[in-house]
C-alpha cells in the first residue's frame, strides 16, 4: 500500500491531495480516523495533534490495484517545517494493523 501526496511542498491555505494506492495482492482496509500528521522535531517524528480529531468512523477497503484520493486542507496554525503523513492500515482487512508513511513534505508560511 502506498500513501503519497500530490506535491512535496505546501503553504498555509493549500489543499493537499492524499493518494492511497493498493499495490498489493490483497484487499487493504484503513479508517478515516487512523491517519495522522507528524512533524520532524529534533530528529524525531512527533504527532502534530495529540488530541483526537473529529472524523467519521468508517473503514475504507481498497481491492488490489485500486486507489482513492482524499483532500486535506493545510492547517494555517502549523509552524513551517518538515512533515509526513502516517496511516494505519489493515492488510487483508484484518488485525494486526501496521503503519505506512508518506514521503517527507514541507509546510511553509505564505510569502
Amino acid at each position: 500500500m502506498l500513501l503519497v501526496t500530490d506535491r512535496t511542498e505546501y503553504v498555509h491555505g493549500d489543499t493537499m491531495e492524499v493518494h492511497f494506492i493498493n499495490n498489493s495482492d490483497e484487499s487493504v482496509g484503513y479508517g478515516a480516523c487512523s491517519r495522522s500528521l507528524e512533524r520532524r522535531t529534533g530528529g524525531e517524528w512527533r504527532p502534530v495533534f495529540e488530541e483526537p480529531q473529529v472524523c467519521i468512523a468508517i473503514l475504507y477497503v481498497l481491492k488490489p490495484g485500486e486507489r482513492r484520493v482524499e483532500r486535506q486542507p493545510v492547517d494555517a496554525t502549523l509552524p513551517a517545517g518538515t512533515y509526513r503523513l502516517r496511516q494505519r492500515i489493515m492488510p487483508g482487512t484484518m488485525l494486526p494493523e501496521k503503519s505506512i508513511f508518506s514521503p517527507v513534505l514541507t509546510i511553509r508560511a505564505p510569502g
